[in-house]
């Protein structure tokens, strides 16, 4: 993994999917995550995340580094109207202007929108932007549910993308290059790297 790139994007669950667990559950997802990062952290690569993740900003790793999604309205009203928000206008991010500004212009909304239209707007604009977003990274990490994906996450021959799913239940990962799949320890280089991420011996 080193060398192949400088950064990798992670991908979580929708906000149900940690809400609706147990402390123990959770703190497995936790533990996994710090894992990720000090592997990461080992190879010279960042993790980037959505700040429009819910559980990204939940578990919040410090290693993490943000990627804003949306305009300055949107996050202002971000900021005003969704948990774990407040530093939404101030904390440092990643921009993405120009996806952000065309697909904007496709969906500007109305300044008389009632709150709950501009939140579907809003989710509106994120589903957009990281659709497009989403392809320009060569490393990505995504927790997904087994046959039910939060977001669409693919690969094909001759791509030169690394697609890490790991299970959001047993954080086990199955690894893509290019299209294929390939064994978790020859890609990522870690001993056991095709057990759960809790249990990789990074500590």
């Amino acid at each position: 993994m080193r060398g192949f790139d400088d950064k990798a994007l992670i991908l979580f669950p929708a906000y149900e999917h940690w809400e609706s667990k147990n402390a123990t559950f959770k703190y497995s997802i936790v533990k996994s995550v710090n894992h990720l990062c000090t592997y990461l952290d080992s190879v010279g690569i960042t993790p980037y995340a959505f700040y429009t993740d819910d559980i990204a900003r939940k578990i919040n790793p410090p290693a993490f580094k943000w990627i804003n999604p949306v305009g300055k309205a949107d996050l202002f009203f971000m900021s005003t109207y969704c948990d774990n928000c407040a530093d939404a206008m101030t904390r440092p991010m990643l921009e993405y202007p120009e996806i952000v500004q065309k697909v904007i212009a496709k969906d500007p909304g109305s300044v008389d929108m009632t709150t709950e239209n501009r939140f579907e707007m809003v989710n509106r604009h994120v589903k957009k932007a990281l659709s497009v977003i989403i392809p320009q990274y060569k490393i990505v990490f995504h927790f997904a549910l087994k046959n039910r994906s939060q977001y669409k996450v693919t690969t094909k021959e001759g791509d030169c993308k690394i697609r890490v799913n790991i299970d959001y239940a047993t954080t086990t990962p199955t690894v893509y290059l290019s299209g294929k799949v390939e064994d978790a320890v020859d890609i990522l280089g870690v001993p056991y790297a095709n057990r759960s991420l809790e249990n990789w011996p990074l500590d």
